[in-house]
């Protein structure tokens, strides 16, 4: 399969002063759109930022949590903390059509295939 996204590992357009997590991800693809799910615990949908910067997608999650400082913490699942997640997108996806739902610390885009490569039938004359 010939994805057109791909992850970028550097943090180059996160805030060097921060601490950043690469977030776990999924990448999958709907007949009509790539469909990226990327998992930001802890981090309300205020502190979520988006961007596209010369085909590429910089998501930045930041968490404002702070833990009780008289819990002892015994487990830990997930890092608690600010995210960056940078992915290349080719130019297939229509910028302009991303959407993006928040929800119980999974954030869901929707990039929306270009008009020109979904697949179409075409009749015989």
């Amino acid at each position: 399969m010939n994805t057109t996204i791909e992850n970028r590992n550097n943090t180059s357009h996160c805030d060097i002063q921060k601490k950043y997590y690469r977030p776990d991800y999924q990448l999958s693809e709907q007949d009509e759109n790539w469909v990226v799910t990327v998992n930001i615990p802890g981090v309300d949908r205020s502190r979520v930022s988006l961007s596209v910067e010369e085909h590429t997608l910089i998501i930045k999650a930041e968490s404002d949590k702070n833990n009780d400082p008289s819990w002892k913490l015994l487990s830990l699942e997930s890092l608690p903390g600010n995210y960056c997640l940078k992915l290349s997108i080719d130019r297939n996806i229509d910028q302009e059509k991303i959407t993006a739902t928040v929800e119980n610390g999974i954030l869901v885009l929707k990039l929306p295939k270009s008009q020109s490569t979904l697949k179409r039938n075409i009749a015989i004359n």
